[in-house]
């Protein structure tokens, strides 16, 4: 089980390095799946989109979070729980038939941008 980022799909200024690495880790998470379904063993990855936590290490500007979450269509942040849960079924039995996966989780960002007007 991989946790990667939605940044692996969507670029943004100033942070290439981290996009660039969640991407090659989603390649990472298929490639170990085809090496490793001979074995059985499933190898998926979950791509959290904006999760809101308390953190005075890296606080986040709220024009930051504004932007970000304005333009997902989920109206909320995402929380560790959400995350907790769909890594809960990627490893349960229920996803037994699911492998080399990168599942978003970021209340339908991955989806488009639901700032803009309509055209």
């Amino acid at each position: 089980m991989n946790i990667g980022s939605g940044a692996s799909t969507r670029a943004r200024r100033g942070a290439a390095h981290y996009c660039v690495s969640k991407a090659g880790l989603d390649m990472l998470t298929k490639a170990f799946a085809m090496e490793m379904a001979e074995h059985q063993i499933h190898v998926n990855a979950v791509a959290p989109g904006f999760i809101e936590v308390d953190s005075k290490t890296n606080p986040l500007r709220p024009e930051y979070v504004a932007a970000i979450r304005g333009g997902q269509p989920w109206p909320r942040a995402g929380t560790p729980e959400d995350i907790a849960a769909a890594v809960s079924y990627l490893v349960s039995d229920d996803a037994g038939w699911v492998t080399g996966v990168v599942l978003p989780v970021d209340g339908g960002a991955a989806t488009g941008n639901a700032a803009l007007p309509l055209s």
